[in-house]
């Protein structure tokens, strides 16, 4: 269990203003792994702002992961395997038809095959049929979905939201983030994935506008963006690359090292523990009012 304080809990936003101090930065990612070359690394999204963020071998997360992992450790991609995101090479459709030239003249090549798209199960990634929905549009399976969406569940159905296994430039960079959601098909295990969800912008520790098992959080580190997110299980300290954080809580951090940090509000002299401040600025906290529990 880890405490309120962030003692043991750094991280590295990109604007160094916040004022929220830490005692060390980018120690322990584990995370997406590099594809290629050193200089081609992939981005590990989340609610937590646009990238850059340079990540270390997923080997090096101390989690088992493969060296050839691709993407969000949630994505389940290796780079043998289809990509979901549809953003790099795609192998689920790789033209199997003849390019031999010395084909029957007049005979017609063999009709293309059907469009797949590639879905993240718990055992790794697979190439079904695409449908036809995109964002926003209802399913029931993952093949109602078209190329680079995956059905999710939303509410008592299921919605087709367009991955972000390479980090929120995969998403409508101003009307979407990168969220954790559950993938809905009766006939697979349900999985959490990355896919991009709409910005329902809100107040922080403000008066109510989500839904009853949401709250207001921070989902772009660099604009401040707020967002309405699922209400987790992960306490202040805890990681949250792979559920949400509970009530009151932020997840922030550089890819590999989020955590939930207990968000509060400067007036409020007992918002905090006793051998703790409130402390936060622009541009992660739009109102000057707002932050987070630091050590003293």
């Amino acid at each position: 269990m880890f405490s309120p304080s962030l003692r043991e809990r750094p991280f590295a936003w990109r604007a160094v203003a916040v004022g929220i101090v830490v005692a060390a930065i980018a120690a322990g990612c584990a995370a997406s792994s590099v594809s290629g070359d050193a200089g081609d690394r992939n981005l590990d999204p989340g609610s937590f702002g646009p990238p850059p963020y340079a990540l270390p071998d997923a080997a090096d997360g101390g989690d088992g992961a493969a060296s050839g992992q691709r993407g969000n450790l949630l994505c389940n991609a290796d780079t043998t395997e289809c990509y979901p995101d549809g953003t790099r090479a795609d192998t689920c459709n790789e033209d199997p038809r003849p390019t031999d030239s010395t084909e029957d003249a007049g005979v017609p090549p063999p009709p293309p095959p059907a469009t797949k798209s590639c879905h993240v199960l718990a055992t790794g990634t697979t190439c079904l049929t695409a449908g036809a929905g995109k964002a926003n549009a209802t399913c029931t399976k993952a093949t109602d979905c078209a190329q680079g969406f995956e059905c999710v569940v939303s509410g008592t159905q299921g919605r087709c939201r367009h991955y972000c296994c390479d980090g929120r430039t995969s998403c409508d960079m101003k009307a979407e983030f990168c969220d954790i959601q559950l993938t809905k098909d009766g006939k697979e295990p349900s999985v959490p994935v990355p896919v991009c969800m709409p910005v329902r912008q809100c107040e922080l520790l403000g008066s109510p506008k989500c839904l009853p098992d949401e709250d207001c959080s921070i989902v772009d580190e660099n604009e401040g963006t707020t967002s309405c997110v699922a209400v987790g299980p992960a306490l202040a300290g805890e990681d949250c690359s792979r559920t949400h954080c509970g009530r009151g809580l932020a997840c922030l951090g550089q890819s590999g090292q989020r955590k939930c940090y207990q968000l509060c509000k400067k007036s409020d002299p007992h918002a905090c523990a006793p051998t703790e401040k409130c402390v936060g600025s622009a541009p992660l906290f739009q109102d000057s009012n707002i932050g987070t529990c630091s050590d003293r």
